[in-house]
């Protein structure tokens, strides 16, 4: 290579160079800056929670409220007065010990311990003791004989009355009554009587008739105690019992 190409070719170079250091320095046109582009974490997905499935509940039937009739009361049967009368005699007996009779239309006074002694007293003294009968002869000795059937000793007896009221078929109330200034309630009955009558004739015999004898009752409204018997025909009495539960004691006559 000869020297005058060099030459030439250096001078190109420098005149190029030349060109571009007088031409103005053209601004670059900027290259756009692309941001970091950050990732948006992702929430970790939650497992779903399961609700529980609601219950249909049945909508209420409405019914029409039943409306129930009103039950008519049941009307009770008066109580029978024959069983009245006989838890009054079952719940006196029991509570006397003693007690004391008088029979008006007779003129009897009796004292009685239940249940099997009873003593007239007065004018003619007289003793039942069970089965056992004691009085006085004419002289005044004191004699016993089996006390068989004594009708005025029955008639003093509250438990011989009581026996007569069980075997009665129909007993009625009475009304109030005041027996001795006492409030009593009273029943009313009838006994089975016989009535005799005397012969017609003087081979006849007498004459035997069963007929109904109406019998009151009255017992204390306080203490139950019965204060009064009264007997109508054949053998009209009325019968008081008073002083129960009395110091009283009977013995054998002597």
């Amino acid at each position: 290579m000869n020297l005058k190409f060099v030459v030439i070719v250096g001078l190109s170079v420098l005149a190029a160079f030349g060109v571009a250091c007088s031409s103005p320095t053209p601004i670059p046109t900027p290259v756009p800056t692309l941001a970091p582009v950050v990732a948006t974490p992702v929430p970790a997905t939650a497992t779903p929670t399961i609700l529980p499935t609601a219950t249909q509940v049945p909508s209420a039937t409405r019914v029409p409220p039943t409306l129930t009739p009103t039950a008519t009361p049941t009307q009770m049967p008066p109580p029978d007065p024959k069983n009245l009368l006989l838890a009054a005699m079952n719940l006196a007996i029991p509570k006397l010990k003693t007690y004391r009779v008088e029979m008006v239309e007779e003129g009897r006074d009796i004292e009685v311990v239940l249940p099997d002694r009873f003593r007239q007293v007065g004018w003619d003294p007289i003793v039942k003791i069970g089965g056992t009968y004691y009085s006085y002869d004419f002289t005044g000795k004191p004699f016993t004989r089996p006390a068989g059937n004594v009708s005025f000793f029955d008639r003093a007896n509250l438990i011989w009355f009581r026996d007569q009221f069980t075997q009665t078929p129909k007993v009625s109330a009475l009304g109030p009554a005041t027996i001795g200034g006492v409030p009593c309630i009273g029943y009313g009955t009838t006994f089975t009587a016989a009535q005799v009558s005397p012969p017609k004739s003087q081979d006849a015999t007498p004459v035997v008739t069963q007929i109904a004898q109406p019998i009151k009752i009255w017992f204390g409204v306080q203490d139950g105690f019965p204060r009064r018997i009264e007997m109508g025909a054949p053998l009209p009495l009325t019968i008081n019992f008073l002083d129960f539960n009395a110091q009283i004691q009977i013995d054998p006559l002597k």
